[in-house]
């Protein structure tokens, strides 16, 4: 797990050579929480966070997708079957 640091304010992730980066992908990676806070604490930053990586959101399965299924695993949304998260 990636532990990095995010700005509050404009939601953008330190990256290397103290820039803010509007990707999770380009920030810094300090390694550990205890690494993060150091530096917070040394570089004196405010309204900041330990950033989490976006979630993907989950995308519905179409029917053909899920002929040769066990569809007792999918549940019917809005006409789409969709895995459900188990």
């Amino acid at each position: 797990m990636r532990v990095v640091l995010q700005n509050n304010s404009t939601s953008l992730y330190l990256g290397n050579g103290d820039q803010w980066m509007p990707g999770f992908r380009d920030a810094h990676d300090f390694q550990s929480l205890q690494n993060l806070v150091e530096f917070s604490r040394k570089e004196k930053l405010e309204d900041v966070q330990v950033g989490e990586e976006p979630r993907r959101p989950v995308l519905p399965v179409s029917d053909s997708e899920a002929i040769g299924r066990d569809e007792s695993r999918f549940v019917k949304v809005r006409g789409l079957n969709a895995a459900l998260a188990c």
